[in-house]
């Protein structure tokens, strides 16, 4: 008798359970129906829509979307409440009132830039002339300006939102794009220069004249236009150092071969005809110090010339012949030696000979233990 008692004791244990669970248990814990969930799916379809256009800035385009969220909500409110509770439903119903209040808010804040917009378009015409062509440092100095005053209100219309506002008109979207044009073309022309000066840094190459000539003034203006600490303005001081270096060595390695040719004169006036070559090279590089005069030609070389027109008229003729003679000048001016190349030359016109003149034909680094 004591352990029927005890059976149903358990059976009746069993059975309260049973019924507690129920209330416990919510009954939308199982699957949804197919009804139901083809409306979920749809809803969480349009919600993905509605929540891109919004990540876009698109609040006007993310309100149909919204809509049709809505009305999938609505019916099964309608039509299938006993599911308005399931967690699915309830997520779905979350998230459009959170997309709601963005597109709201969003709204309310295009509505509220109106007259801004229509200010920025104002002043977006000032910049259609922004010029993105850049093949120089230059270049970069010459449109920087501009080119500043013209991202700053671009920022201005990312910031306040009314860049979608703005997306129709051209002043904005060619603004827009000169911009980001303008910024890649900087960053080409200082990486050009840079990689310039790193291979002219290599010894032996071959080097633009113009383009050395203008190294320094085109890193000055790179120091212009990047911060001091931008890592692409110490790399192009050092590529033009590099250069520099490079070249000087190169410089150092010719002049090793450089001779002067021996003096050859011997006439009574060779002293007269080295203050002449002298005064050809003081003229020229005031700054020199003559080291060593050498007096190349063994005599005046024969006439040349005869009859020719007196000027570019044509109108008359005179018999101009030239004799030359030849002369080598080491001279140092700071820490280099030049070894420069002279010519002396007398002029006979007419049969009347005119006083001697000189003039320097070219210059040459030499080593000054060379100068001989």
């Amino acid at each position: 008798m004591k352990g029927l008692n005890s059976r149903f004791a358990l059976i009746a244990l069993s059975a309260g359970l049973a019924v507690l669970l129920q209330f416990v248990t919510p009954a939308y814990a199982a699957p949804l129906p197919s009804s139901v969930q083809f409306k979920v799916d749809k809803c969480i379809e349009a919600l993905n829509d509605a929540a891109s256009e919004l990540d876009a800035r698109n609040p006007h385009m993310a309100r149909e979307p919204l809509r049709v969220a809505k009305d999938r909500l609505n019916s099964i409110k309608e039509y299938q409440s006993e599911n308005w509770d399931h967690p699915d439903v309830v997520g779905a119903r979350t998230r459009y009132e959170a997309l709601e209040k963005r597109y709201q808010e969003a709204q309310a804040k295009q509505d509220a830039s109106k007259g801004d917009a229509e200010d920025q378009l104002k002043r977006l015409a000032a910049f259609r002339q922004l010029s993105t062509s850049l093949t120089y440092p230059e270049d970069i100095v010459t449109s920087i300006e501009t080119w500043k005053g013209a991202k700053a209100l671009i920022d201005e219309i990312a910031e306040s939102g009314t860049d979608v506002q703005l997306q129709g008109h051209s002043d904005y979207s060619m603004t827009k794009m000169n911009v980001e044009v303008w910024a890649k073309n900087r960053d080409r022309v200082i990486q050009n220069f840079i990689d310039t000066g790193n291979q002219y840094a290599q010894k032996n190459t071959f080097r633009e004249t113009e383009w050395m000539q203008k190294a320094d003034t085109r890193l000055a203006d790179i120091a212009k236009v990047l911060p001091a600490d931008d890592s692409r303005l110490a790399s192009a001081k050092a590529s033009v150092a590099a250069m520099r270096t490079t070249i000087r060595q190169e410089q150092q390695e010719r002049a090793a071969k450089v001779f002067m040719t021996p003096d050859r004169y011997k006439g009574k006036d060779a002293a007269a005809l080295r203050a002449l070559a002298n005064k050809a090279v003081a003229t020229k590089f005031p700054k020199a110090r003559i080291l060593k005069t050498n007096l190349t030609s063994t005599a005046w070389g024969p006439p040349e010339g005869g009859l020719q027109w007196t000027d570019n008229t044509r109108s008359a003729v005179e018999v101009r012949t030239t004799m030359y003679f030849k002369a080598e000048i080491a001279a140092k001016e700071g820490a280099d030696v030049m070894l420069h190349r002279v010519y002396l030359y007398k002029e006979k016109v007419n049969g009347k000979l005119q006083p001697a003149k000189s003039y320097v034909v070219g210059s040459q680094l030499m080593l000054e233990k060379n100068v001989k």
